[in-house]
C-alpha cells in the first residue's frame, strides 16, 4: 500500500480516535514479535491495556528488525507488578519511536514507566511528550538498564518523572550493571522533569559498568 499521500501532521488522535485495548488476559496492547528483514511501522492509534499483573502498552521483543512507533497515543496500564508505556527486550530489538504521547499508567503496587529500554540494541527515541505515570511505589520517564551505543540516540523528547503515590520519581534513569562496557549513547536536548514524589530527579545513573 501506498502510503505517500497521507497527512501525518495534522492528524488528531483526539479528534479521529482509532483504538487498541488490550484484552485483561494479555499484558499489552500491541507486541512485537518474531523477525523481520523490514521495518514494522505502528501508527496514528490510541493504545490502553488492562492487564490486572504486568500491563504494557506496547511491547517489543524481536530476533531480528526494527520497530517503528509513530504518531501513537500510548497509555501503560494499571498492572500491580509493573505498568509501561513501551517495554522493549532482547538482544536483537531495534526500535524506532518518534512523535507519540507516552504515559506509563498508574500500576497499582510496584512502579509506571513511560519507556523501559532493558536491551543493548539500538534505539531512535525522539520528539516525543513522555510521563511515568502515577505507580504506587514509583515512576519514571524513561529507564535504560543496559549499554546502549552511541548509534543509539534519545533526543528532543519532552520527559516527565510522572506524579508518584508514595515513592520516587525520576524523568531518565540510566542504569549500567555490565562488567566492563560502555553506556554511551547520545542523550541531547530533551526537556526533562523530575515530576513530583517523596524523592525526586531529573537524571539518575548507576551500576558497574561506565556511562559517558
Amino acid at each position: 500500500t501506498d502510503w505517500s499521500d497521507r497527512d501525518i501532521e495534522s492528524r488528531d488522535n483526539a479528534t479521529y480516535r482509532t483504538e487498541i485495548q488490550g484484552v485483561a488476559s494479555s499484558n499489552f496492547g500491541v507486541a512485537f514479535s518474531g523477525s523481520s528483514s523490514e521495518q514494522w511501522i505502528l501508527e496514528g492509534f490510541t493504545i490502553t491495556t488492562s492487564h490486572p499483573n504486568s500491563s504494557y502498552g506496547v511491547r517489543v521483543s524481536l530476533d531480528g528488525g526494527t520497530a517503528t512507533v509513530r504518531y501513537n497515543t500510548i497509555n501503560g496500564g494499571s498492572g500491580a507488578n509493573e505498568s509501561n508505556g513501551i517495554y522493549v527486550n532482547g538482544a536483537d530489538s531495534k526500535m524506532i519511536v518518534q512523535h507519540n504521547e507516552i504515559n506509563g499508567g498508574a500500576s497499582t503496587a510496584a512502579s509506571s514507566n513511560g519507556i523501559y529500554i532493558e536491551t543493548a540494541a539500538d534505539q531512535i527515541v525522539t520528539e516525543n511528550t513522555i510521563d511515568g505515570g502515577t505507580g504506587n511505589n514509583a515512576s519514571l520517564g524513561i529507564v535504560v538498564s543496559y549499554p546502549l551505543a552511541n548509534t543509539s540516540v534519545i533526543s528532543r523528547n519532552d520527559i516527565n518523572g510522572g506524579a508518584s503515590v508514595s515513592g520516587e520519581t525520576y524523568g531518565f534513569q540510566i542504569t549500567n550493571d555490565t562488567v566492563n562496557t560502555t553506556m554511551s549513547c547520545v542523550i541531547s536536548q530533551n526537556h526533562i522533569d523530575a515530576g513530583s514524589g517523596s524523592t525526586t530527579v531529573g537524571i539518575y545513573c548507576y551500576g558497574l559498568g561506565d556511562t559517558k
